[in-house]
């Protein structure tokens, strides 16, 4: 089964300065907008089943407007969200953080253990449920890197920033 994940659209936190966004809600900015339009646009012609999204404003934002034309239906699934980085949301990004072993848990935030559970019970579960659909997924950086490890091999230096996408940006995967 093929499906094809969007990364978000910009939004404050993501620009000029890189912070944590995590689980922080926030939405999307004016170029957000303008790219989650842009991946409008590059998907018009696909042909999907159904949208599932992260239920994180600016995720279900991009996803609203991907579906604006398409009218499918729009499922929200938690987890999907993005990592919960603890008291790191908000803060400078660092390289140090996209270590698959950084120990957010240690500061309030989410296990890596909870974080790829959550995740490949996604996996399984829409294997399971759409195995006979096309799939859009709307999710995150974090989520879509981390299923890149999992779904395709483990980075060997632990640092998944590599498999990462720029806002608005699709990627596939056979799952």
């Amino acid at each position: 089964m093929r499906v094809k994940f969007v990364r978000h659209g910009q939004t404050d936190l993501n620009s000029p300065i890189r912070k944590m966004q995590g689980i922080s809600d926030y939405d999307l900015n004016k170029n957000g907008i303008k790219q989650a339009e842009e991946t409008r646009d590059k998907l018009i012609n696909e042909d999907f089943d159904i949208i599932i999204s992260s239920p994180l404003k600016r995720a279900k934002h991009t996803a609203e407007i991907i579906n604006e034309k398409k009218k499918l239906p729009l499922i929200i699934d938690d987890r999907i969200k993005e990592r919960n980085y603890g008291k790191l949301e908000g803060q400078l990004f660092k390289k140090e953080y996209c270590n698959l072993n950084y120990d957010f848990e240690s500061i309030d935030g989410e296990s890596l253990d909870n974080y790829e559970n959550r995740l490949k019970d996604f996996i399984q579960d829409i294997k399971g449920k759409y195995f006979d659909k096309k799939v859009l997924v709307v999710a995150h950086n974090g989520v879509i890197s981390v299923l890149s490890c999992i779904l395709e091999e483990m980075p060997e230096d632990g640092n998944f920033e590599s498999r990462g996408i720029k806002n608005g940006e699709v990627k596939e995967f056979e799952i």
